[in-house]
């Protein structure tokens, strides 16, 4: 694995998405227990898990999560598969990995940020609390200026290795 795929996927992707463990998973796990827990804001009051608006959240947030976890696992494969062949590995296939990677952690994001965050309530975000501190973390991650300035530029890079376009090395 080169440079900047390494950076790109193992500096924040198994902290943002992983299987289990990660802060998309630990948010989903959180967030069940105040479905499980809490009723709904606005008539008909009732249980949140029963709450066809809470379960849409829910859903559409498992899926996110899910999906960004299935890209993880195929950017392993892929460069498992890439790695394999002799000379395979070109700067093109590292930029297109470290896209990937990046891809994931703001798949990650918005079902935290989108679907998730904006619906526990503001009981839940004490601070200090399991919520506010998975929260606090994965804005981390999503922020961090190496994380944010690697994936631009990886993005860059890889549109102008696939146009013909004069590449700059990535420092």
């Amino acid at each position: 694995m080169t440079a900047s795929t390494r950076a790109a996927c193992s500096a924040h992707v198994p902290r943002a998405c992983r299987a289990r463990g990660g802060h998309g998973a630990r948010r989903l796990d959180a967030y069940e227990e105040l479905l499980r827990d809490r009723q709904t804001f606005f008539p008909p009051i009732t249980g949140r898990s029963d709450s066809p608006d809470y379960q849409l959240w829910h859903g559409e947030a498992i899926g996110t999560i899910a999906t960004a976890e299935a890209a993880v696992m195929n950017v392993v494969q892929q460069w498992h598969d890439t790695a394999g062949r002799e000379g395979a590995f070109t700067g093109d296939a590292d930029l297109r990995l470290a896209v990937i990677c990046g891809q994931v952690v703001s798949m990650c994001w918005r079902a935290v940020e989108h679907r998730l965050f904006r619906t526990v309530g503001t009981g839940s975000l004490r601070n200090g609390g399991r919520i506010e501190r998975i929260w606090r973390d994965l804005s981390m991650v999503h922020t961090h200026a190496g994380p944010v300035f690697l994936s631009s530029a990886a993005s860059r890079e890889l549109s102008k290795a696939r146009m013909g376009v004069d590449a700059a090395p990535i420092v």
